[in-house]
């Protein structure tokens, strides 16, 4: 089902989505921040990691770096795909082989995130996506850096809420914030803008 899903996504016939007039507002590295956690099993997981799939093939044809950081309450695994070493199949493997069924914490995957960039110059000015269900909190303290840490290093973080929770929490930090309550292949229409980033 992923692998459809993702070829659907990738083609644009799922959704029928177009790009034609559209130009990307930026061509640096990403860094997707995946949660998987408990409440992310089933279709949240399955619609997660195809939205994450696409991305990887958008990184391989314009020649991106691309990172996926699979967390729950810490990082548990960490993707790496270097600009022309993009092996679909692997990335594929791994991530679909994942789960870990935990509770939620977006500050271990954000902050290590915010340290790839600033720590590996082929990261520079990375964009951040944070892809999630849950509802979480973060200190004031820790959002500070963040924020601090964003503009130091100019990046972005774009955030996809998928289900019923308030986004509150996540335009505390969030550039642009999707909220999906509806995992048709329809809502998917919603994350358009995602796609040029």
């Amino acid at each position: 089902m992923l692998l459809l899903f993702a070829k659907g996504y990738y083609e644009h016939s799922l959704l029928q989505y177009k790009i034609v007039g559209k130009e990307k507002k930026s061509k640096g590295p990403l860094i997707v921040c995946l949660d998987s956690s408990g409440s992310m099993a089933g279709l949240p997981d399955t619609w997660a990691k195809a939205v994450t799939a696409v991305l990887l093939q958008i990184a391989h044809k314009d020649k991106r770096h691309f990172r996926v950081i699979h967390f729950d309450t810490r990082v548990r695994q960490t993707d790496d795909f270097p600009p022309k070493h993009h092996d679909y199949r692997k990335f594929l493997d791994l991530m679909l082989s994942f789960y870990s069924g935990g509770g939620t914490n977006w500050e271990p995957a954000l902050t290590e995130a915010i340290k790839c960039i600033d720590n590996n110059k082929s990261l520079h000015k990375a964009n951040i996506v944070l892809i999630t269900d849950a509802l979480c909190d973060m200190s004031q303290d820790v959002l500070a850096k963040l924020n601090q840490h964003k503009q130091h290093l100019e990046t972005n973080i774009f955030s996809i809420l998928i289900g019923n929770h308030s986004e509150k929490n996540l335009t505390k930090f969030s550039d642009r914030i999707w909220v999906i309550r509806d995992l048709s292949p329809e809502a998917s229409n919603q994350i358009e803008e995602l796609f040029l980033i």
